[in-house]
């Protein structure tokens, strides 16, 4: 495996050339995720993610990718349709479509969260991907449930 370089970069924009070129010789980036899409799973500002080249990409997968307005988002797939793929952000309901292979930059491969890295080949992770898309219409209510029991029981 290639080794991981270090690059202290902010801006995606910025370091969308550094992942890509990193990952399209064999190596992993890592990168602090940004935004909220991701939540739960990944906590922006928080977690960082490992991704490298996509091979033959799988449901459940996350995925890097940029859009035609040039945005650059890590959503996981949920589907297929008509020869592209099908997104969702796990803190999102709403479903993006036309997502084409040609528009992925790279896969995730694990994330790291307080310093332990985890593999997104881990069964339990697998699990809530699978789980947490089934329930995608109630995402709302489940994290808002989750939010309350939270603020009531930790201090």
């Amino acid at each position: 495996m290639a080794e991981l370089r270090k690059v202290r970069i902010t801006a995606m924009e910025a370091m969308a050339e550094v992942i890509v070129q990193t990952v399209e010789q064999g190596g992993q980036a890592k990168f602090t995720v940004t935004g909220n899409s991701m939540y739960p799973i990944f906590r922006s500002d928080v977690d960082s993610v490992f991704v490298a080249r996509p091979g033959r990409l799988r449901l459940f997968d996350v995925i890097l990718y940029r859009r035609a307005d040039g945005a650059y988002v890590l959503h996981r797939i949920v589907g297929r349709a008509r020869g592209a793929f099908v997104l969702c952000g796990d803190g999102q309901t709403e479903l993006e479509y036309g997502v084409t292979p040609g528009m992925v930059l790279a896969v995730v491969t694990a994330f790291e969260r307080g310093g332990r890295r985890v593999s997104v080949r881990a069964p339990w992770y697998r699990l809530y991907a699978a789980l947490w898309c089934l329930v995608r219409p109630l995402r709302f209510p489940i994290l808002t449930a989750l939010r309350r029991v939270k603020r009531r029981f930790v201090k």
